[in-house]
C-alpha cells in the first residue's frame, strides 16, 4: 500500500518561510523620510537644533538642519552609515558645520601693562565670525515599531580656518590684541537627537 501524501492547500502559508517579526523589523530601517531635534554639549547643530533626515537605502542617511550653538546660529549636514541589527544600529557619521565660534585660552603668567613687576593670569579670546567644521562620530540607535527614535552620539570636530580676531584679557578686560594666529580649534561633543521616521 502506497503511502498518502499530505494535502497542502494553496492558501495556506509556509510556516518555516514566513517571518511577521523579521518584515516588521525590515520596515523600521527601510523609512525614507525621518524629522528629528539633536540638543548636547557643541554638537554639529549646537547645543539644540533640528533636522531632516533622508534614507534613500537602509544603510545611508543624510541629514541637514540648523541650530543655535553657545555663539549663535549654526547650519550642519552630515553622511551616517547605518549598520541595524533588530531595533537597535551602530552608526558612523562624517559631516560639516559653519557658524560663529569663539574660544579662550589661558595664559599664564601674564604681564601687566604699567606694572613690570607683578604678573597675572590672563586669557586669550579668539573669535570666528563664521568658520567652517568637520566632524566625525559615532552613534547607537534604538527606533520603536511607530517610527520614533533615539539616537545617542559621540564625536570631534575640527575647525577648518584660523580665528577672524583676537585680544587678551585680564580679570574680563581687554589689555589689547593678540598677535596673528592660525589657531584651528578641535573639540568633542556629545548628544542625544530624538525623532520620528514616516512610513512612506
Amino acid at each position: 500500500m502506497l503511502p498518502t501524501a499530505a494535502i497542502v492547500r494553496a492558501d495556506e502559508p509556509d510556516p518555516e518561510v514566513s517571518s511577521e517579526p523579521a518584515a516588521a523589523t525590515r520596515d523600521i530601517w527601510d523609512r525614507m523620510l525621518a524629522v528629528e531635534l539633536v540638543g548636547g554639549l557643541d554638537t554639529p547643530y549646537g547645543v539644540f537644533g533640528g533636522a531632516v533626515v533622508i534614507s534613500p537605502i537602509r544603510h545611508l542617511a543624510l541629514d541637514v538642519g540648523g541650530g543655535v550653538s553657545r555663539d549663535g546660529g549654526r547650519v550642519a549636514g552630515g553622511a551616517r552609515l547605518v549598520l541595524p541589527h533588530a531595533n537597535g544600529a551602530l552608526g558612523v557619521r562624517v559631516g560639516f558645520a559653519g557658524g560663529p565660534l569663539t574660544w579662550e585660552s589661558a595664559v599664564p603668567g601674564h604681564n601687566v601693562p604699567g606694572d613690570e613687576v607683578h604678573t597675572r593670569d590672563g586669557v586669550q579670546r579668539q573669535t570666528w565670525e563664521f568658520v567652517g567644521f568637520v566632524d566625525v562620530s559615532l552613534s547607537l540607535e534604538v527606533r520603536f515599531d511607530l517610527g520614533i527614535y533615539a539616537r545617542f552620539l559621540f564625536g570631534v570636530e575640527h575647525a577648518l580656518s584660523g580665528p577672524t580676531s583676537c585680544e587678551e584679557r585680564i580679570d574680563g578686560e581687554s589689555i589689547g590684541p593678540c598677535s596673528a594666529s592660525s589657531f584651528q580649534p578641535t573639540r568633542t561633543y556629545v548628544g542625544l537627537a530624538v525623532g520620528y521616521a514616516f512610513d512612506i
